[in-house]
């Protein structure tokens, strides 16, 4: 219990940007669970989750790339004992990171790896589960940048509809932050896509993300 309440006081801090309290907190919760794995594999879920949110604290001081150090290496620990199931949501933050750093191909390796667990596990592209909204937005910016319109506003309207349902603040910041950046890039963007994908324009969206960031603590950022 000591493992599991150190973690949620360090995401409420995280939630507040109070980054000292959560990086102590996160840090007794990941010597716990790193403790208890000793005694039985069935603690490493709780080692990969407290490996996970410190991947969040490094997001919310704006350390991008030690964010995606610690995603990746969540990634290893699960694939390393084929603990699959929960890695959806790291997936989808290997992704974003990437993609914050400029790192295209990392970002589609990522999502076409999550691609792949998701359909491991019959998951629908369109359910809830395990970051879907995330990783479609970035998918949805991945095809726009490849200049894949119509793939791309598939994705799209599958992530709106996915945040529209669950409401989800983290969901929201990348949807927004995603077609803030595809209209950012400044290539040629088709009339009809502009019209049903992105008809607010890049400075709504910018504000909309911000707005959303601040709810879980996250800094603002833009693709490198």
């Amino acid at each position: 219990w000591l493992g599991l309440s150190a973690r949620f006081l360090a995401i409420a801090h995280i939630l507040q940007t109070q980054h000292e309290p959560a990086e102590h907190l996160l840090r007794i919760s990941t010597r716990v669970f790193e403790r208890m794995e000793e005694a039985g594999p069935s603690y490493t879920v709780s080692l990969i989750a407290a490996e996970h949110f410190q991947g969040d604290l490094q997001l919310s001081k704006g350390n991008v790339r030690e964010a995606l150090r610690l995603y990746v290496n969540c990634v290893r620990i699960g694939e390393s004992l084929t603990l699959y199931r929960g890695l959806g949501l790291s997936f989808a933050k290997v992704a974003y990171c990437s993609l914050l750093l400029g790192d295209l191909p990392g970002a589609e390796d990522a999502l076409a790896r999550m691609e792949q667990f998701q359909s491991l596990f019959h998951y629908d592209r369109g359910s809830d589960h395990q970051g879907g909204g995330i990783a479609l937005s970035l998918m949805g910016l991945v095809e726009a940048l490849r200049g894949n319109w119509s793939r791309s506003g598939e994705h799209f309207a599958l992530s709106e509809s996915l945040a529209a349902k669950t409401g989800r603040p983290t969901w929201l910041a990348v949807l927004y932050w995603a077609k803030a950046e595809v209209l950012a890039k400044g290539a040629p963007i088709p009339a009809d896509f502009i019209f049903s994908t992105l008809p607010e324009g890049e400075e709504h969206y910018r504000l909309q993300a911000e707005a959303m960031n601040k709810r879980i603590g996250w800094a603002p950022k833009r693709m490198e």
